[in-house]
């Protein structure tokens, strides 16, 4: 679970511009908080809760021309929200997914893909304590999981500002959805991205997203 592309997607999409303190839920090794610091001048906090995920979160940051900028913390996001005192203009999360699944064999992998050390629910309740009253959430989902996810997020007072729909190519269905979630009512926008025009020929729209963050753009 190195470097994935929904990660990617969601921290070159993401919106910043009035974020001057940012969270990221669940970091891993710290890819999305490193783009965040990148894009910006914001004071950036990632959580995780795998041990060995979040020494190597600390090994990338430490290497960043941003480690200033980034802290990490080695704990839940339910019990962070618990303990800090912190408030947020934006928190982000590339959160695990499947629910009542087959469990990969390693645990930071299992953790990473699955649901029941993060439910929804409880990133919902979490970025509800923990946002500022005009903070945004972002998240990416696969399709089925992001509508049930803005469903429980209009149940608490969360409106859908924006959502990216994205295809892996022409030829196929929406696969995932980035939502940015705010406590204003709003219609939200949406926006289309293709990755590939065919296998390994990557769009125009999908390389002026990442561009910023690989050697080979």
């Amino acid at each position: 679970m190195k470097v994935g592309t929904d990660g990617v997607i969601l921290g070159g999409w993401t919106d910043i511009k009035s974020a001057d303190k940012i969270l990221d839920v669940g970091t891993g090794t710290g890819l999305i908080a490193l783009m965040l610091a990148q894009r910006s001048t914001a004071q950036i906090d990632a959580v995780e809760i795998d041990r060995d995920s979040h020494t190597q979160a600390c090994e990338n940051v430490a290497r960043s021309p941003w480690e200033a900028r980034v802290k990490l913390y080695n704990i839940s996001i339910q019990d962070y929200a618990i303990a800090s005192p912190e408030r947020y203009d934006l928190i982000v999360s590339n959160p695990p997914f499947f629910d009542n699944a087959y469990k990969a064999p390693k645990k930071a992998r299992s953790l990473a893909r699955h649901g029941d050390f993060l439910s929804q629910s409880d990133l919902l309740s979490a970025a509800k304590t923990l946002l500022n009253p005009t903070g945004k959430l972002a998240v990416i989902y696969p399709t089925s999981e992001a509508i049930r996810f803005q469903e429980k997020a209009e149940q608490l007072g969360f409106f859908c500002d924006r959502r990216l729909l994205i295809q892996p190519t022409p030829k196929h269905p929406v696969k995932r959805i980035v939502m940015e979630l705010g406590m204003s009512p709003k219609i939200a926008e949406d926006i289309s991205l293709t990755i590939e025009r065919e296998r390994h020929i990557y769009t125009d729209d999908f390389i002026a997203l990442i561009r910023g963050f690989y050697l080979k753009y």
